[in-house]
């Protein structure tokens, strides 16, 4: 069906009823213009929150109201946040607890931070030695921005190299796409990123690298199957452009998604390009391209090879 159609599904669906509804990450003045339509207005105190990153969209959706700004969370909160998350239900190791306080404390109460942390610190010895380096790499960091920013960093840097391709590869999917596993890990299989092992077969050993990138915070789970196997994944926005920036870096994937007309000028050398469907792409003249290109069009993938 299409967008109107399904629009107006939802719509007779929520006519006449009273109803809490609950969209997260809304991006634009326009989006929360095109998204309202399909909630009907009866005056039966319905209501409806929203989350999003933008202070001008919250005051345009509610001019009447102030928004509620989250807050940070407060040390003992990240403390409790970290220890949960690191250690589950063991007892907290005493001798880490004053350098693992500190760390927790350069978080500046970010809770994406404060998980990926401990999904890093969750992979290495836990020893006050190894856990004191992690701490100065990030004592000399500022803002919160740079703050949260050095901790994903470190986290993807001190990756295995065989789940650094897996990771980044991610940056091909759109931002917020609920990711199918088995099409991820027939893509990771297909580009080699799989090590074969006598034992197992490839997909049993690429849902294990999934898995680790779970438990280090830097993938999400979505969706589970009723044997507990991953069905879907995201990535976090800010992981994502983590991915963009080391993909651009280590020449994994180049992204092309402005909304501006792109010249493909040393795309030669580019390993794979990523091209949203719609853009205008003018390629130079008299030059040969020959490289691996992908259309992302309503969550699909379609790779093909240019020869110019």
């Amino acid at each position: 069906m299409s967008n109107d159609q399904l629009m107006e599904i939802v719509y007779r669906g929520l006519k006449g009823r009273r109803f809490l509804i609950v969209t997260d990450d809304i991006w634009s003045n326009e989006a929360w213009d095109q998204i309202q339509r399909i909630f009907p207005n009866d005056n039966n105190k319905s209501r409806i929150l929203l989350t999003t990153w933008l202070k001008y969209v919250a005051d345009y959706v509610s001019p009447d109201f102030p928004p509620h700004d989250m807050s940070f969370l407060s040390l003992d909160d990240s403390w409790n946040l970290f220890s949960e998350r690191l250690f589950r239900e063991e007892f907290y190791p005493s001798h880490l607890e004053d350098v693992g306080k500190h760390i927790v404390q350069q978080c500046r109460g970010l809770p994406l931070s404060i998980i990926v942390i401990a999904g890093l610190l969750g992979k290495m010895e836990p020893t006050h030695d190894t856990w004191k380096k992690v701490e100065e790499n990030l004592s000399f960091v500022v803002s919160i921005y740079e703050q949260c920013q050095t901790i994903l960093s470190m986290s993807y840097n001190w990756l295995p190299q065989h789940l650094k391709a897996c990771f980044l590869y991610k940056v091909g999917f759109p931002e917020d796409e609920e990711i199918s596993v088995p099409k991820l890990i027939r893509l990771w299989i297909a580009e080699h990123f799989v090590k074969e092992r006598k034992d197992k077969s490839m997909e049993l050993v690429a849902e294990e690298y999934l898995e680790e990138l779970i438990q280090r915070s830097l993938i999400l789970v979505h969706k589970r199957r009723a044997n507990g196997r991953i069905k879907t994944c995201k990535i976090h926005v800010l992981l994502r452009q983590l991915c963009i920036r080391e993909a651009q870096i280590e020449n994994v994937v180049l992204v092309v998604n402005d909304n501006v007309p792109t010249y493909l000028e040393g795309i030669d050398y580019q390993r794979r390009v990523m091209i949203t469907l719609g853009k205008h792409i003018y390629l130079p003249r008299h030059e040969s391209v020959n490289t691996m290109a992908a259309f992302i069009y309503e969550g699909k993938t379609f790779e093909f090879q240019i020869w110019l």
